[in-house]
């Protein structure tokens, strides 16, 4: 019995040590591939830089604590999609085809998201939508190889639509970048804002081009018309040069600027004093907003913003301070803007 007992004992450990040997430890696993495409170059950066910055945050955290799947680290692969569809299609085939990556997220344009789509389709590989807002992306051209973790231009242009028809504006000018997001968050916006307000009416709509920095003609057309509000789906370092142009013709005195973007702290960080006070924005930060009965900020140390000196011009169960005060420093670049509800929201970027 020795000699067949043996024999047995002799295989069980050489199980154990094959097994030992061959099975991958979590050091030896795969990473998971994450193709990141984004413009970041020309007017997008000011937002995009950031992007891939919080990409990379979570990644190293994540990683520290040992990756996901039983193991597996997070590896980036980061292309420019340099804000053109057919350059990002581009790079989305290379990533999967020679980068090998697992799924591809990104962008922040609506035209170049539904270009990317297509391909994601096509090539059955999974597109996670961060950034890009048309609601067409997940609707009328929505597919099981596209996601997005952001919100949409219907809930954007609604949202806001909601917010303006508790105010006194019934004329509107339109001014958005001429391609998807613009034309299609503005549609989504006066749609809904004619179902809540009777009577209101537009009185013009601009489209310049994505990437103009001379809105100079833009402003004064819209002055010229006098409406009561202007809706802009404007964004980046176009809005950022609308402001400060704006800003020397007074426009923000003359007219209630509703605005998709200008309350992105890639907005008013530049911008800082010339920031104009008194805007309508939506927002999609998770801000620590302070709502009725509770107006002082959690921040430590933080200045509770001014009493109120005059009703709000939207709404009077709001605090004054949430439309048109200021407070210093940081607080009054924070409070500069007005997002549409004073609710905390999920964080995430609105944009194009």
């Amino acid at each position: 019995m020795q000699g067949p007992l043996w024999r047995r004992l002799a295989v069980v450990v050489a199980a154990l040590i094959l097994c030992t040997t061959t099975m991958p430890r979590a050091a030896d696993k795969p990473p998971i591939k994450i193709g990141l495409l984004y413009s970041l170059s020309g007017m997008a950066a000011v937002v995009t830089e950031g992007t891939v910055y919080a990409h990379e945050i979570a990644a190293e955290e994540i990683n520290a604590k040992g990756g996901l799947l039983g193991g597996r680290k997070i590896e980036y692969v980061t292309r420019d999609d340099k804000l053109k569809p057919g350059e990002a299609v581009k790079e989305f085939r290379r990533m999967v085809t020679r980068d090998k990556v697992d799924f591809v997220m990104g962008v922040i344009s609506s035209g170049v998201a539904l270009a990317v789509s297509e391909v994601a389709k096509e090539m059955k590989v999974l597109f996670v939508d961060t950034i890009a807002q048309t609601a067409t992306l997940t609707e009328e051209q929505g597919h099981p190889y596209v996601v997005r973790t952001t919100t949409n231009s219907t809930i954007i242009g609604r949202t806001a639509a909601l917010a303006a028809s508790k105010g006194p504006w019934k004329t509107y000018y339109f001014i958005g970048p001429d391609y998807e997001w613009g034309h299609r968050v503005n549609a989504d916006f006066w749609e809904f804002v004619q179902k809540k307000k009777e009577g209101v009416q537009k009185t013009g709509e601009l489209w310049p081009k994505l990437g103009e920095r001379d809105f100079s003609s833009h402003i004064t057309t819209i002055l010229n018309a006098k409406p009561d509000a202007v809706f802009s789906s404007l964004w980046g370092g176009d809005l950022i040069a609308f402001v400060k142009q704006a800003n020397a013709y007074g426009f923000f005195n003359k007219v209630q600027f509703i605005s998709t973007g200008a309350g992105d702290l890639d907005i008013l960080k530049p911008l800082g004093a010339e920031m104009p006070d008194g805007l309508m924005a939506t927002f999609m930060y998770a801000f620590d907003m302070p709502v009725k009965g509770k107006e002082t900020s959690s921040r430590p140390g933080a200045r509770p913003p001014k009493p109120c000196s005059k009703p709000c011009a939207v709404d009077s169960s709001r605090p004054c301070w949430a439309t048109s005060s200021s407070g210093t420093s940081m607080d009054r670049r924070r409070l500069a803007t007005t997002p549409v509800l004073p609710i905390r929201t999920p964080t995430t970027r609105s944009s194009a």
